[in-house]
């Protein structure tokens, strides 16, 4: 939860931000931020990973770097 007085800074960043930067907005609540930050901004709907993918995910990468772990 931010403060009024740090939202608006965020919000300011949106509005000019460093060439270099990349954002990320992850809310529940998107009504509450006004439309025309929304607007220009692409919109992304993430899906929670699935605990199997996670856990095929993770064993590929034990192979790798050979670490044997308890299945």
């Amino acid at each position: 939860m931010l403060s009024q007085a740090a939202f608006n800074a965020f919000l300011k960043t949106l509005e000019e931000p460093p060439h270099y930067a990349i954002f990320i907005l992850a809310t529940t609540e998107k009504h509450k931020i006004l439309a025309y930050h929304i607007i220009p901004l692409p919109d992304i709907d993430f899906n929670r990973i699935r605990v199997e993918d996670m856990a095929n995910h993770l064993a590929g990468i034990a192979k790798k770097e050979n670490i044997t772990y308890g299945a």
